[in-house]
Formats: C-alpha cells, structure tokens, sequence
C-alpha cells in the first residue's frame, strides 16, 4: 500500500526506504498503514475484508496491517460507525461516531513509537481522540486534539503524569496537515512529541513496568468508540513497539510526511 505516494503534495519520500524492512524487519509487532490508497487493495468496505474500496465516500469497514504482523483495523460494531474514503485524501471520520478499532499485544517491549498523518477539522473545549490506546496491563497512550485557550496536539504516555503537551499554533480551520511522532523509551523515561519532523515537547520520569499488552485501540474515537470522536482526515497509521531514532526516524518521518505533500 505503501507505494505511489505523493497524491497530495510534491514532496519526494527517501528512493532507498522500505517501511516494512527499516520499521518491522527485525521482529517488532505494531502496524502499518497508508490510508491514502484504496486502490492498492488494502482499505475494504466490509470488516470481512472481501469488498475493497475503490472510490470518494466508499464506507471503509476495514484497513490490513502492512506490518506483516497481521493486526488489522476493523469496524464490526456498526455498519453507520465506518469512516469513509475521502477525497482529500485518507479515510474521513465524522466527529459523531466513526471510529476503527484493533487489539495489538504489544508485549516485545515498553517501547513506543506512533506516526500519524492527520489533518484535524473539529473544534471544542474537550479532547478529541485521534489514536487511543488503554491497555488492560499497566500502560496506555494517546494523541489529541484540543482548541482549550490554544490549538495543541496532545500526546500521553502512562502510567503516572509523565505526558506531553505541545502547542502548534495550528489553525483548525485551516486544512493543514500535520506529521505526529510520539517516542517513548521506557529504559530511559522520557517521551517526546514531535511534530512535522521536530521536536515540539518532551517529559522525563519513572516509567518501569509500562506495558500496551492486548489493548484495545482505536482511530477516531476512545478506545471503546463510544466517546470522544475527532472530525479528522488521517492519511497513515505507524506503531511499532520500540524506539525509533537516528536516520531511521528522519527517512521514517520524510517518508510518512510525504504522502500529505509535507517536506521533512
């Protein structure tokens, strides 16, 4: 799915980067998706996964992990709660009940690393999920959205405060979109927030026994889905359970960022 990417700007991805290779190919569990291309035979309108969208406003019932680790994202709740394909570019969540869920075990380690390619259309005083994770072990993360006195990307890492909170200045009207890492190093205790290949925020402390073991997640909405829906475009998905740094990160960060025409 991870091919042909610039559909929505000219910003070139590194010629010599394989997505799967540099980001899985060494065991780590995760997903990884590019929801910018239906054709390609990864987005289907059913979460049976036989339907495969092929045009603007096809429901999207189901997305396949290009990870190799086989961890889909699927609708099976209720036909009305899929998103739809956009023609922006991505799959389009209403901000009132679509939303996609998997559950991962993410248990080769503490680790984290979360891209997320998003464009943001909602507003309101209370966060909005982009990407929700709550483990049943002893960890969960998340990335908001919040216009409470400034416009900011919120990304939480637990247990304990360690978090981030980072203000973009970003213009919620605008139709920008955005590149979101969030990197968290359990040896170390720290986690960073960065936006569009920068560094935007970051917190330090104990972060021993943190565990995303076979937590639900969910794009669009809380990791149930029943509250907290984003009106958003999200155009790619990474997670991997480990640390992403050095020249990995950067050709990772330009490459993702490349599918949403940003130059990073």
């Amino acid at each position: 799915m991870l091919i042909g990417l610039n559909r929505r700007g000219s910003s070139t991805p590194p010629a010599t980067f394989d997505p799967v290779t540099e980001l899985f190919g060494s065991g780590e569990d995760g997903f990884l998706f590019d929801l910018n291309t239906p054709a390609d035979g990864y987005m289907f309108e059913d979460s049976a996964l036989t339907t495969v969208c092929t045009a603007t406003s096809d429901p999207v019932g189901g997305v396949v992990d290009r990870s190799g680790n086989g961890n889909d994202f699927l609708q099976t709740v209720n036909t009305g709660f899929r998103p739809a394909v956009d023609a922006v570019g991505g799959v389009y969540f209403d901000g009132i009940d679509d939303y996609l869920a998997a559950t991962i075990d993410l248990t080769n380690s503490a680790n984290l690393t979360v891209m997320l390619l998003v464009q943001y259309d909602g507003s309101g005083s209370t966060s909005k999920y982009l990407i929700n994770q709550n483990s049943t072990s002893n960890g969960s993360f998340n990335y908001s959205a919040r216009d409470t006195g400034n416009t900011r990307w919120d990304a939480v890492i637990k247990p304990g405060s360690v978090g981030m909170n980072a203000n973009t200045g970003y213009d919620y009207t605008s139709g920008d979109t955005f590149l979101l890492t969030m990197i968290v190093d359990e040896t170390a205790g720290t986690s960073e927030n960065r936006v569009n290949g920068v560094s935007a925020a970051s917190n330090s402390g104990t972060l021993t026994g943190l565990s995303y073991a076979n937590g639900p997640i969910a794009l669009g909405a809380r990791d149930d889905g029943a509250s907290k829906w984003a009106n958003c475009r999200i155009s790619a998905v990474m997670i991997r359970d480990a640390v992403t740094s050095g020249t990995t990160l950067a050709d990772a960060e330009t490459y993702f960022g490349a599918i949403g025409g940003l130059t990073i």
